[in-house]
């Protein structure tokens, strides 16, 4: 009965990955927002849960019908969607699943291993 929406909803979203993800849009990063960064891909994170739930459930959940991927990391499975190659294109798509009452955020990684998304962005700046 009612179990199956309580472990779904509030998605274990670590704190520090919420703070992250503000404080990039608090940041003027828009030169770096179109950027094509090698081996870089980025996506909207959707949900992290302890325990492992079919994709069709996440998807039907969040009433998302766009191909939702899965991984583990650190025992955690994150949720996400889509492959962008620019933080533009994950932050729209990011922008409009929260339009749908989807608390999400952008996530990257790089020849498949997550990276962080600011030192990312950061790092245009300080190239010379």
């Amino acid at each position: 009965g009612s179990q199956n929406t309580e472990d779904l909803l509030p998605f274990e979203k670590s704190s520090e990955e919420v703070i992250e993800s503000k404080k990039i849009e608090s940041i003027d990063y828009l030169y770096a927002y179109a950027h094509v960064f090698e081996n870089v891909v980025f996506h909207v994170q959707v949900a992290s849960l302890k325990d492992r739930k079919p994709l069709e459930q996440i998807g039907e959940k969040m009433e998302i019908d766009i191909p939702i991927q899965e991984k583990e990391v650190n025992g955690f499975y994150k949720y996400y969607v889509g492959n962008y190659l620019t933080y533009l294109e994950a932050k729209n798509m990011k922008e409009m699943l929260v339009q749908k009452g989807v608390d999400s955020f952008v996530i990257a990684s790089k020849n498949g291993v997550s990276v962080n998304v600011q030192e990312l962005l950061e790092s245009l700046s300080s190239k010379p």
